[in-house]
């Protein structure tokens, strides 16, 4: 088995976990949405997910860019760039990326779902990349 089918096997398997991750903050949102959660439970869910999925990311990003699947890494560092641009973008003293007090704003909570959402097809869209690329490689 060739390191590319072993790189593109893990980043499957990464990507599984993106999607739940992703998938479990929509569900959250949602909840938060039609008043089923606190507004400061929500938010500590989707403070404590953020970073796991950065690390997951820019980790599958970092493997491309050491194998030299150029256009799959920059495929993925737009999605890290968008990463960094929301940490940064926060407001000094936010108590993460999600604050009760920003996020309870209407316009707030349909915007961070479309974020999630258009999260969701391009983590669905590279797990099928991926997978295709998977069997290419071990074809």
């Amino acid at each position: 088995m060739s390191m590319t089918a072993l790189l593109f096997g893990f980043a499957m398997i990464d990507n599984l976990l993106l999607l739940f991750i992703n998938i479990y903050n929509i569900i959250t949102l949602s909840d938060l949405e039609i008043d089923l959660m606190n507004v400061r439970q929500a938010c500590n869910k989707l403070n404590q997910t953020f970073l796991p999925e950065v690390a997951l990311h820019v980790m599958v990003t970092v493997f491309f860019i050491f194998n030299n699947n150029w256009f799959i890494f920059i495929l993925n560092v737009v999605l890290d760039l968008w990463f960094a641009y929301k940490y940064f973008k926060r407001q000094p003293g936010q108590l993460g990326i999600y604050d009760p007090l920003e996020i309870n704003n209407r316009r707030n909570i349909k915007a961070n779902m479309r974020d999630f959402l258009i999260r969701l097809i391009f983590y669905l869209l590279c797990f099928f990349l991926y997978l295709f690329l998977l069997i290419q490689a071990l074809i």
